[in-house]
């Protein structure tokens, strides 16, 4: 499994083989996947910070699941 990936496998562990590939050949679904992994890192960033990041690591996380949705909906209608 590639590293770069494993957030968005973790999310999506029916579509790996999908994923993967429309990764390396559909450019915006990178950047898609991109955008999701930086607010992944940052949410984590925040979170090993413990300090009074609450609104913030909450914001990042309704991202999160935006990204995740329009992910989803990709994937999901790709053949």
């Amino acid at each position: 499994m590639p590293n770069h990936l494993k957030y968005i496998f973790q999310a999506f562990p029916n579509f790996k083989e999908k994923i993967e590939f429309m990764f390396h050949h559909n450019e915006n679904f990178h950047d898609l996947c991109e955008d999701y992994l930086l607010c992944i890192n940052k949410i984590l960033e925040l979170k090993k910070d413990n300090s009074h990041h609450s609104i913030h690591i909450q914001e990042y996380q309704d991202i999160q699941n935006d990204l995740e949705r329009e992910i989803f909906q990709i994937i999901s209608k790709a053949d």
